[in-house]
């Protein structure tokens, strides 16, 4: 036995492991484990409430350009001031969506689960600290409305949705965007948390249908009484970024002479 097993052995004794930090085990490094590994260039932050998606990747050392997209007043005010020094991170006051159009967004009384869509009493049941207490006019864009701002021809996107039952929507309005996405994050629920909202298996359906992969799963919300699983995030890859091996797990094409990336897609592979 060697001696990091001897140690590792000890230490569960005591409630207690050692393991690599990475994105297998630790949710909050899927996604710039993912930027790194698909060579992104620009992220999108779509439903970015205050910037800690963005606050994050920085964290962990991703450098390059963020835009964020955030209809709260307030939130966005935040959001902000967290990208005030920051040269390669933009923001915009708007939600995303399926048109071009003036609509009501929903306000939350904890922020983040503020939505475009009415909330649904197995919500309210779960969450009561979520309950709406306000709505503000906002504007609705679609993502391909303002890709010519930001997206170069070259970029590699990383789109990120969180957007509270409003998925669906914000790829519809992106079918120009996702032509560059190389990986998509979305927040996507497994019951009816908004009315009206795309559950997970038909939004992971729609995904394939834009040649996208699913390749991690992730916890996010829970119900508090009975542990039921509510809500998750996702990640998918775009299909012509990844082989199929011929043990099945997935590999990055463009990461395939990096050793250390491929044992990490096909940790990626069994986990989810």
């Amino acid at each position: 036995m060697s001696g990091y097993s001897w140690i590792r052995r000890l230490l569960r004794r005591f409630g207690v492991d050692v393991v690599r930090y990475s994105g297998r085990r630790f949710p909050e490094k899927i996604p710039f484990e993912l930027i790194r590994d698909h060579d992104v260039s620009l992220v999108l932050d779509v439903g970015a409430s205050v910037g800690q998606t963005a606050v994050d990747l920085r964290a962990q050392g991703y450098r390059g350009r963020i835009v964020s997209f955030e209809p709260q007043r307030e939130a966005f005010r935040a959001l902000a001031r967290a990208a005030d020094n920051d040269d390669a991170w933009e923001c915009r006051n708007v939600a995303i969506g399926d048109r071009r159009s003036n609509v009501q967004v929903n306000i939350s009384r904890n922020s983040w689960s503020s939505s475009l869509l009415p909330m649904s009493e197995r919500h309210r049941q779960a969450a009561p600290a979520s309950v709406y207490a306000d709505s503000e006019d906002v504007q609705l864009l679609r993502l391909d409305d303002l890709r010519a701002e930001f997206v170069r021809k070259d970029d590699r996107l990383y789109l990120k949705l969180d957007v509270q039952g409003y998925e669906a929507q914000a790829i519809a309005g992106a079918a120009e965007t996702l032509s560059q996405a190389v990986v998509v994050e979305a927040e996507v629920s497994l019951v009816e948390l908004y009315e009206g909202q795309t559950l997970m298996s038909d939004f992971v359906n729609l995904m394939r249908d834009h040649n996208f992969l699913p390749l991690h799963l992730a916890p996010e919300f829970r119900d508090p009484a009975t542990g039921e699983l509510l809500q998750l995030n996702v990640w998918f890859a775009r299909k012509s970024d990844v082989d199929t091996a011929v043990n099945g797990s997935v590999v990055s094409t463009r990461a395939a002479p990096d050793r250390r990336s491929r044992k990490w897609f096909k940790a990626v592979s069994r986990h989810s």
